[in-house]
């Protein structure tokens, strides 16, 4: 055997190769499973705090022994093997494992909140000098000749601290030895000095560093908070849009809501409110993402979005104005914000993707969730819920039962077509109850809302009764006492109350109904009861508190639909056992930001598409073309033809569809290369790893990915739909003089008008009206006979003009 082989085989060498090995190996691990370890760390938070405090307590014990040391070299001869190696003179091992104990135990602080904690900083630089301090004190000790006094070591140490260096070879009682402590001392001491001159300088100069940095990038914007809209901040921190950063614009930047929103980790930018002129001067309007208007008072959020709004065309070119930016504007009034909703939404020109938020629409929505998650845990659905409330209260809550509904409906219709295994991945959704108002006024109630909601698109099985009995204790004694006692856990009441007083009707009615689900809220409430308070009583306030898993808008709220869909319509391997088999497969709160992010990105797409492509806008449920019976918009595609077919009877036509298909395809890949996805020939998807083998910007030519791409998108169209949004053909004028029509756009296939199920439209009719206002559907070739024209309206989405139809 050579001298050099010979060599390789020592003991010594034979141990550094297995420690490369097993740092390259550990690499490689930690790189493959860093998101899994990480994901499954934050779903166990709990586990993460215990590590954390773990390796705290580690630190102490390390700091603690080197102090023992320093002061006492000769205790280190009687330790236990397990600790003695630490301390030892002059050790770097020592001063690196100490070192990076403390590093792992700032690091785990930072990771168990997200962030640093309000106050951690001071905290955690307050114990590291108290415990650095502590080393040089026993170090100096250890170092200072003959006159080993108290005070001469701790001014030493003192000196030490603050900068200076002194030479202890000629003070060592060993010299040339010098204790372990003392070099972590001084490393400490100096990053300690650096760390404290950063926090101030950085809280000195906080405003000044915020607004350099959002000088660059895209930006998620809020504007104007107070306590009540905190709740909705921390909803948008924890659901961030991937690559953009978090702004608080506030006219005082010293409240307290101000100061948590920061600890969100938003950036502060301080600006006078009171003229909405000076939010225009905000070189930042043309990159914003999302747009938060979150003032109390409406008109406000209304004068400052107008300022905005000019903001934006001025700096952004026309033919850049195709994607819809998510809007989202307080309003409490729920009459005024469905008004502003569906009239800025059905602005076709528009930049926004409006939606409105108010108390009352926030509180309906927590109680329906409420009101589900007590069916789940129960085991008995709610079959019956009695309202009380203010006329605001009972709209916002009908809304909410009926968005439930469609919800539900479009779960039972998807799930259909698939087989009973994936249709047990359907979300838990019992029936609608039955909805009961209360009161002298219900009647009136009722017939208000129906005259905003079409009861045409009324979910199955939604029922809304009165009855006018006076909701006084006793009134509502003696309706719950008609309630069968095997079904009371089946009744809801929900009371609203607008004085302490009035509020103790709940309690007398929780007293003799100890079973009965009791809501009672109002102005005097001030948090929501997180466990029933008298019997199953429970307290709401009129507020926006949302829940933590909630959805902070409508968009959220779409792209959470679309994504339970895609749970149910997706193959997964039988033996995933029970953790998700891939990152796509959990529940929507729960998704990494990633996916969250890409899934408003294709509700937002389809937004803009549909109309920049589709040529079509947007309407509500009572401004959508009716259909004939079975003409549904919402039922299982099938195949990738039938999906055309779908897309069709929405109104988009099939070349302008595949034209949709193309684009979505093309903002696909580019959101995933900009979050650090790569291209690779591999067999799957890894998802740890970021690597696919279709970002090659090719656009897919195998059947199935064609069929799973056009599926995807009328998911989403799906989702639009049961919030509310349907897609119209937009109305054209016509140029010609002599013709009777001065309007006219595309029918839906099977829309018909006044009722007409006996003449539903075909693929190539017409929908026009004349000068007179009257509607009336003809066909292809009565059109062209009467505009003269060679083509109608053109297939190309991208021309101007059709000849006598102008775009």
């Amino acid at each position: 055997m050579d001298p050099e082989s010979a060599h390789d085989h020592r003991p010594i060498d034979r141990l550094a190769q297995f420690c490369r090995r097993r740092r390259i190996m550990t690499g490689l691990w930690w790189r493959r499973h860093r998101e899994s370890v990480v994901a499954l760390l934050d779903d166990h938070r709990y586990v993460l705090t215990g590590i954390t405090w773990a390796f705290a307590a580690l630190t102490a014990v390390f700091l603690t022994w080197l102090a023992v040391v320093a002061a006492w070299p000769d205790v280190r001869a009687s330790a236990p093997g397990w600790i003695a190696w630490l301390g030892d003179p002059s050790s770097s091992l020592t001063t690196l494992v100490v070192l990076t104990t403390i590093t792992v135990t700032i690091r785990l602080r930072w990771r168990s909140h997200r962030r640093m904690p309000s106050g951690s900083v001071p905290l955690i630089l307050g114990a590291l000098s108290l415990a650095t301090f502590g080393l040089g004190w026993a170090s100096y000790a250890h170092c200072v000749g003959g006159e080993a006094s108290a005070a001469r070591s701790f001014f030493a140490a003192l000196s030490q601290f603050v900068g200076n260096v002194t030479d202890l070879e000629a003070t060592c009682k060993e010299p040339g030895v010098y204790p372990a402590a003392l070099d972590v001392f001084r490393i400490l001491a100096i990053l300690i000095l650096i760390s404290a001159a950063w926090a101030i300088g950085a809280r000195v100069f906080q405003a000044q560093l915020d607004r350099a940095r959002i000088r660059r990038g895209a930006l998620t914007v809020v504007v104007g908070i107070d306590d009540d809209a905190l709740t909705m901040v921390r909803a948008i921190a924890k659901n961030p849009v991937p690559g953009t950063e978090l702004v608080v614009i506030t006219a005082d930047a010293d409240r307290d809501c101000v100061r948590a929103a920061r600890a969100l980790g938003a950036r502060i930018v301080e600006t006078d409110l009171a003229e909405a002129e000076n939010l225009a001067e905000l070189p930042i309007w043309h990159r914003a993402e999302t747009l938060h208007l979150l003032s109390d008072d409406p008109q406000h959020n209304i004068d400052r979005f107008t300022e905005i709004d000019g903001a934006v065309k001025s700096r952004v070119r026309d033919d850049s104005m195709r994607l819809r930016v998510p809007l989202t504007m307080r309003i409490d009034d729920p009459w005024h914000a469905e008004h502003w909703r569906r009239r800025l939404m059905r602005d076709a020109r528009g930049r926004w993707a409006p939606d409105a938020i108010g108390r009352y629409e926030v509180t309906s929505a927590r109680l329906a969730r409420e009101i589900r998650r007590n069916d789940r845990g129960k085991g008995v659905p709610a079959r019956r819920v009695y309202i009380d409330a203010s006329p605001a209260l009972t709209h916002t809550l009908l809304s909410e039962f009926v968005q439930l509904g469609r919800e539900i409906e479009l779960f039972d219709q998807v799930a259909k077509g698939h087989d009973a295994e994936r249709r047990l991945r359907t979300p838990f959704r019992p029936p609608l109850p039955e909805i009961v108002l209360l009161g002298p006024d219900a009647e009136g109630l009722r017939a208000e809302f129906r005259s905003r909601d079409d009861a045409r698109f009324d979910p199955e099985g939604f029922t809304l009764t009165v009855d006018d009995r006076t909701p006084t204790v006793e009134g509502l004694d003696r309706l719950l006492r008609e309630v069968d006692d095997c079904a009371a856990e089946a009744v809801v009441l929900i009371l609203e109350r607008d004085d302490d007083r009035s509020l103790s009707d709940g309690t007398r009615l929780a007293a003799r109904h100890p079973r009965i689900r009791l809501f009672v809220g109002g102005e005097p409430v001030k948090s929501f009861s997180r466990t029933a308070v008298l019997g199953d009583l429970r307290n709401f306030p009129l507020s926006l508190e949302l829940e933590d898993d909630a959805p902070h808008d409508v968009w959220e709220r779409a792209a959470r639909l679309n994504h339970e869909l895609y749970r149910m319509t997706t193959e997964y391997p039988e033996a995933r056992g029970s953790r998700p088999w891939t990152a796509t497969d959990r529940e929507p709160h729960a998704l990494h930001d990633f996916y969250k992010g890409s899934n408003r990105r294709q509700v937002t797409n389809a937004l803009w598409m549909m109309e920049g492509i589709a040529d079509c806008t947007w309407a509500s449920h009572d401004g959508a073309p009716q259909t004939a019976a079975g003409a549904t918009v919402i039922d299982d595609s099938g195949s990738y033809p039938d999906a055309f077919s779908t897309a069709h009877r929405l109104g988009v036509r099939p070349a302008d569809f595949d034209r949709i298909l193309r684009y979505e395809h093309k903002d696909w890949r580019i959101y995933h290369l900009k979050q650090g996805w790569k291209h690779a020939n591999v067999d799957s998807t890894d998802f740890d790893n970021r690597i696919r083998n279709d970002l090659d910007g090719s656009y897919p030519t195998d059947l199935g990915k064609l069929e799973s791409n056009a599926n995807s998108m009328l998911s989403v169209f799906r989702a639009l739909v049961a919030h509310g949004f349907r897609p119209m053909p937009k109305w054209h004028a016509l140029e010609s003089s002599d013709s009777e029509f001065v309007e006219a756009r595309r029918a839906v296939p099977g829309e018909v008008l006044d009722g007409d199920v006996e003449h539903p439209a075909a693929a190539d009719d017409h929908v026009v009206r004349d000068g007179d206002g009257r509607v009336r559907i003809v066909s292809r070739t009565d059109f062209e006979a009467v505009v003269s024209a060679a083509a109608p309206l053109t297939d190309d989405p991208g021309s101007t003009s059709t000849g006598t139809a102008s775009r």
